[in-house]
């Protein structure tokens, strides 16, 4: 979408790989997604874990779809992949055999273990060799990219896109109680990242010596939603749970919000505190990884993850009396589909 913003003629070939009946079939699917064609390369069977692993079995079926959806790569300008396992090794080949520039775009954090333990990490150690440049969401992604790229001068902060149609300021009424806002997919998983019930807690704490009484919206949905309501009841903190909304729905709870906590323990950009920040939202939020290249004094506050380091820094930012809208303006042309268009169109061009 931020290169159709700019004029730039895309085709999306997406490759979905995933269990199915008989040992492995090929489907192709041709649609229309807002003015975008797409292309749909659908792997499936018994084998499919197989086809995944194996970078030459799935560059065979990634030529084959490609020939059945009538595509011709040489009829392109360039090839842009997304992560390297194993989008960007693949693509990497079918670059080189029709003689196109090859551009990756890196969000994955777990980029030692491949490059140490996959069977294929020499074709991405060719990928990364071998493309004009590598965009990286934040600077704090690209230092963690740079052990693994010959050249680091290929590597190019490009963020993730924030819709400005929808994520913007909107003056909204003092109320009668503060309104905060958590916002994550709520997932249990074996490697903590994300910390609802540390902020929970610090809600519960901080409303202890807050002037009006708090109300936490929490936006997202997950299996460890039935725990976290019942962790909210029992530390006395009125929260609403909304499930998994759209854009719209979320911009209009950042616009109403007093504060957006995010607690986590890694994140590589934080495209949901980008979100509140755009819609003027002051955030508090853990000091980790990417997170402080988007919170500074006049936005928020960075913060330990520990309960009372996370209870004063609520307290304290209820306190600072944020100015919302020029929040909101001093992100306003930042992270855009035409900003972030324009990022990709200089790189190609160059």
């Amino acid at each position: 979408k931020a290169l159709k913003k700019v004029n730039v003629d895309v085709t999306v070939v997406h490759v979905l790989i995933e269990n199915g009946s008989g040992l492995s079939k090929n489907e192709v699917t041709g649609f229309d997604l807002e003015g975008i064609p797409v292309v749909r390369i659908d792997i499936s069977g018994l084998l499919w874990k197989l086809t995944y692993t194996i970078y030459p079995i799935q560059l065979r079926f990634i030529r084959k779809g490609l020939k059945k959806a009538g595509i011709n790569l040489k009829d392109f300008d360039v090839v842009h992949s997304h992560v390297i396992h194993p989008a960007g090794a693949i693509g990497n080949r079918l670059a080189r055999e029709n003689g196109l520039p090859h551009f990756i775009s890196e969000h994955w954090s777990n980029l030692a273990y491949y490059f140490d333990k996959n069977l294929y990490k020499s074709w991405g150690k060719q990928a990364y060799a071998e493309a004009k440049n590598i965009f990286v969401v934040s600077d704090f992604l690209r230092t963690k990219t740079a052990e693994f790229v010959p050249d680091v001068a290929k590597l190019k902060v490009v963020p993730n896109v924030v819709p400005t149609d929808e994520f913007k300021f909107k003056p909204a009424p003092i109320g009668s109680s503060y309104h905060f806002v958590m916002a994550a997919k709520w997932n249990k998983s074996k490697r903590v990242i994300k910390r609802p019930k540390l902020l929970i807690k610090a809600v519960a704490e901080a409303a202890k010596e807050l002037d009006k009484p708090v109300i936490l919206s929490v936006m997202g949905d997950g299996d460890r939603v039935p725990e976290l309501k019942r962790f909210c009841e029992q530390n006395d903190v009125h929260a609403q749970f909304y499930g998994f909304v759209d854009k719209k729905m979320m911009a209009a709870q950042f616009q109403k919000a007093d504060l957006f906590l995010h607690g986590s323990e890694y994140e590589t950009f934080s495209v949901v505190i980008a979100e509140a920040l755009k819609c003027g939202t002051p955030v508090v939020a853990s000091n980790v990884c990417a997170i402080p290249e988007l919170i500074n004094d006049s936005n928020g506050i960075l913060v330990e993850n520990k309960l009372t380091p996370w209870k004063n820094a609520i307290v304290q930012a209820i306190q600072n009396k944020y100015d919302k809208k020029t929040i909101a303006e001093s992100y306003k042309n930042r992270f855009g589909y035409e900003e972030v268009g324009e990022m990709l169109l200089k790189a190609y061009r160059s």
